[in-house]
């Protein structure tokens, strides 16, 4: 007998034993016996299902096996980006948003604290000493400072991590980067020349709030909902 035919019947006789295995079947071997006998009687015609039985179990094993490599590499492509995202941008930028969510309800408890107290005596010799209003105003100028230095941070990790950045929030970023900018050049400035008060209103009602809420509930918003998808993605296995 062709050595093709012998590998060939020996191939298919192991699938019909595993197929009269898997259905209970009492005597596997009939099913070899059979298998034999319609070779010896009908060669030819035997050759020809054996050789499309195994090509077209292997073809569609093939295609099973591709496509659940295709879906599976391409979860776990979203999956790293995802992390990423969370990892480089989102989620340290939505750190420095409560850090400055922070400061800002301290900064906000000393000027209530400052007006209370105006309020309660305007003639308290305290308030009209110049180094007592020195130093409370120094006070919220340097929560403030602290406030912007931390946006300039966001600026920059924004500008590192451009291409995490979703198509959505790219119109947003890129202006709150333009305004950290700005705001760098025109506040340092103000430390060696001396800008009219109507020239700066007039500036500020067109510029961009480096702390809008708008902006930084965005943010949060975003990396809660990155986080929420990253887990959704992990325990699914599709």
């Amino acid at each position: 007998m062709n050595p093709l035919r012998n590998i060939s019947l020996i191939y298919f006789s192991f699938a019909l034993m595993a197929i009269a295995s898997v259905t209970h079947a009492q005597d596997s071997t009939n099913a070899a016996d059979t298998l034999k006998q319609y070779v010896a009687e009908k060669p030819s015609a035997a050759i020809k299902d054996i050789i499309i039985t195994l090509i077209s179990g292997g073809f569609i094993t093939a295609i099973i096996t591709a496509t659940w490599n295709a879906i599976s590499q391409r979860r776990r492509r979203q999956i790293e980006f995802l992390q990423e995202q969370i990892r480089r941008l989102y989620g340290p930028l939505d750190f420095s948003v409560k850090l400055n969510e922070s400061m800002q309800a301290r900064k906000e408890e000393w000027v209530d604290a400052i007006i209370a107290a105006i309020k309660k005596d305007p003639l308290c010799s305290i308030r009209t000493t110049s180094d007592a209003a020195e130093t409370e105003e120094g006070i919220i100028k340097e929560y403030w400072k602290q406030m912007d230095e931390t946006a300039y941070q966001m600026a920059k990790l924004i500008q590192e991590n451009w291409l995490l950045v979703d198509a959505d929030d790219v119109e947003a970023f890129a202006a709150f980067c333009a305004s950290c900018r700005r705001h760098q050049i025109e506040f340092g400035l103000e430390q060696k020349i001396k800008i009219p008060l109507s020239t700066w209103v007039q500036v500020e009602k067109k510029g961009f709030d480096l702390h809008s809420k708008d902006f930084l509930d965005r943010i949060s918003c975003k990396n809660r909902g990155k986080t929420d998808q990253l887990k959704k993605r992990a325990s699914k296995y599709w």
